[in-house]
């Protein structure tokens, strides 16, 4: 393929006789000699077509109705009719269909996350939508040494004295298990654990069970807080052994992820069942706070467009660095200049008892929707 001037001219396919196809370039493309490139990226802002704005970029395809694989600037339009694209190496034009794609002619969003456990693959989304992002841990988890609570748990559980288990977390089911292989086989605790109704409050404990091949009876909807948990056991429990559903208290152990759920267990309580938490870990700082200390000063300074939240305790570990910093009030106020996205009820909670706004909970409590949409909304503020 040769490119002269403003125009590409496509290497002839095994049909001599078909004329040869050419395609505008936006003004000022460079020339280039014969050869075969991957995508070179972006260019300057295209036009207005069909009512879409477009970007121009350098782009190469198989067109299956001429037999050859070529490359020519073109807009997104043009492109998309004509050839097949490979997605995983082709430049994402410019378009206002396409929201995880910043105009170049804005700066991209600060985007600061304070998720711990998934720090890579927070990285990469907010990363991946357009954004700038600082990602400050603010916290860990912390096994319980001598876990008195997860043996009395295991014990009643093997003497058939609970009815129901509820798994509130993946981390704290595998953490538990870790606790009780210590005593006993794991096959002879998932055998106890059939006996009873297991119920869960979300995916990520669905996955572990799944992985154990533990039965489910039960499992909370989105957005998988203590309520929807609460609406689950009013509708009745199904027991494995007789397939029957009763409003009689029944003893409930509950797999604890990291504070206890207090409004859930007074709800029970109020239903006249029995709660047993089993708490199997535990949230502190950081071992080397300095990155979350720098992003509180950073906050403060205005450093920050958008501010992601996972977690309520990540809000309280937070709000206790920017106390020991003395910078507890000027956090509060500068978080009012960002847009704050939080995961779901149970953190927005969090955020309102701290005396933080929130701006946006995404479509579905995932990382993934709350950063696409996150950034979305704040594009257009």
């Amino acid at each position: 393929m040769a490119a002269t001037g403003n125009t590409v001219r496509r290497l002839p396919s095994s049909e001599p006789n078909r004329p040869l196809a050419k395609e505008s370039c936006p003004q000022g493309a460079p020339s280039r000699g014969p050869m075969l490139w991957l995508c070179s990226g972006l260019s300057q802002a295209g036009s207005l077509i069909r009512d879409e704005r477009v970007g121009w970029g350098r782009s190469w395809g198989f067109s299956a109705s001429e037999g050859f694989w070529t490359s020519a600037y073109a807009s997104q339009s043009t492109f998309s009719s004509r050839f097949w694209r490979a997605p995983s190496i082709l430049p994402r034009m410019t378009s206002v269909s396409n929201p995880a794609v910043t105009d170049n002619t804005s700066p991209p969003l600060r985007v600061c996350s304070f998720e711990s456990r998934k720090q890579d693959e927070m990285r990469s989304l907010i990363e991946r939508h357009g954004g700038v992002a600082t990602i400050a841990a603010s916290m860990r988890e912390v096994p319980l040494e001598n876990n008195v609570s997860a043996f009395e748990f295991l014990d009643r559980l093997l003497a058939g004295e609970l009815d129901a288990v509820i798994f509130m977390t993946g981390v704290g089911a595998r953490a538990l298990l870790d606790v009780v292989e210590t005593r006993l086989p794991r096959a002879t605790f998932f055998d106890a654990l059939q006996r009873c109704c297991v119920i869960l409050r979300g995916p990520k404990p669905t996955a572990v069970l799944r992985e154990w091949g533990v039965r489910i009876d039960h499992r909370a909807a989105e957005p998988n807080t203590w309520r929807e948990l609460l609406n689950v056991i009013d509708a009745g429990l199904t027991w494995p052994e007789t397939g029957r559903k009763t409003p009689e208290p029944v003893a409930i152990a509950i797999q604890e992820y990291g504070l206890p759920s207090e409004e859930l267990y007074v709800a029970l309580r109020d239903r006249r069942m029995s709660v047993l938490p089993v708490p199997v870990y535990r949230w502190e700082l950081p071992t080397n706070t300095a990155p979350l200390e720098a992003a509180i000063r950073a906050i403060v300074a205005n450093e920050f467009d958008v501010l992601l939240w996972t977690s309520a305790q990540q809000i309280r570990n937070v709000l206790d660095i920017a106390e020991r910093l003395q910078l507890r009030e000027p956090l509060l106020t500068a978080t009012s200049r960002c847009l704050v996205g939080s995961i779901g009820p149970t953190c927005s909670e969090a955020l309102r008892e701290a005396g933080l706004h929130i701006d946006l909970e995404p479509s579905h409590p995932h990382m993934g929707h709350l950063v696409r949409e996150s950034l979305t909304r704040a594009r257009t503020m």
